[in-house]
């Protein structure tokens, strides 16, 4: 990764949202911490898919209105923190690493505004619990060492009536983006999958994007609505939230086949050709008790 040839990179990497910014590795030449600077029209790219998520998860919003406190697990270099800004939310952040901390500070002064940022993980995030009106989760559950204890705490740090919003892998699209030069790489058993993620961090870095913090978990749209339903959410896929009345005029004779798109059946087999898995999770009451065994 050579500083010259990888700012466009990074900025792909970001706008894309497949893969982590911690994943690529840094340079010492200080060029990427310019990013906003240098590519301000980068990020007038990059913030329209980050105004689309925040925005569905503000429109399903019931803990508050107007100004939201919102948190980004994971922040990386701080594009969505900007984006919550411009949109006139108060902008929080988790990051482990604090030289992204560091970094994603500059990027948002450099923006106008101070955001609040605290090292920690998506495992323990420090902040009290029902804090937080919306919760951005954007590709960092398939990497972490515990992904159920990272879903309760994001539910834990959720106001009632808030929007947890999860973009991560999707366990039945045929590729993937974690793993290079690998199709179907995310049906195969999980045990399969991490001897082999193991053999490319020992043998061959290059085919998991050199990333320190590798792909763990491949999820099912079925998997994480059952997990954040009993953690006392309700979870609403991309096919839930199509509303007929979008179809207007010359669209109109397309509005039966948005409403054939919340037929589970039909959904089920909607959820292949899409390259991963998006939720907005309401939390609606308190998790459920554990089944009894």
């Amino acid at each position: 990764f050579q500083a010259e040839d990888g700012i466009r990179d990074l900025v792909l990497s970001l706008v894309g949202s497949e893969m982590c910014i911690r994943d690529i590795p840094m340079t010492n030449t200080g060029k990427e911490k310019q990013y906003l600077l240098v590519h301000p029209e980068a990020y007038e790219d990059a913030k329209h898919s980050y105004f689309n998520s925040l925005d569905k998860a503000v429109s399903l919003c019931r803990s508050g209105s107007g100004s939201l406190r919102c948190l980004d697990i994971g922040s990386g270099m701080g594009l969505f923190l900007v984006a919550m800004h411009e949109r006139g939310h108060k902008a929080c952040g988790v990051e482990p690493q604090a030289e992204l901390i560091e970094r994603a500070e500059e990027n948002c002064r450099f923006m106008g505004f101070e955001p609040e940022i605290r090292e920690g993980c998506a495992e323990d995030i420090p902040f009290p619990d029902d804090t937080f009106d919306i919760i951005i989760n954007n590709s960092v559950l398939e990497h972490v060492q515990d992904w159920e204890v990272a879903a309760e705490e994001c539910m834990r740090c959720l106001k009632p009536g808030g929007v947890l919003f999860v973009e991560t892998t999707n366990r039945q699209h045929p590729r993937q983006w974690e793993v290079n030069d690998f199709p179907f790489f995310s049906w195969l058993p999980h045990r399969v999958q991490r001897r082999y993620v193991r053999y490319c961090l020992e043998k061959r870095p290059d085919k998991i994007n050199h990333t320190p913090i590798p792909v763990r978990f491949f999820f099912t749209h079925r998997q994480l609505k059952k997990k954040f339903s009993r953690l006392g959410g309700l979870p609403y896929d991309r096919y839930d939230l199509f509303n007929p009345e979008w179809f207007r005029g010359k669209k109109s004779a397309l509005a039966p086949l948005a409403r054939l798109f919340k037929v589970p059946l039909v959904k089920w087999f909607l959820y292949f050709p899409t390259p991963m898995t998006k939720l907005y999770i309401v939390k609606d009451k308190e998790p459920s008790s554990p089944d009894p065994m």
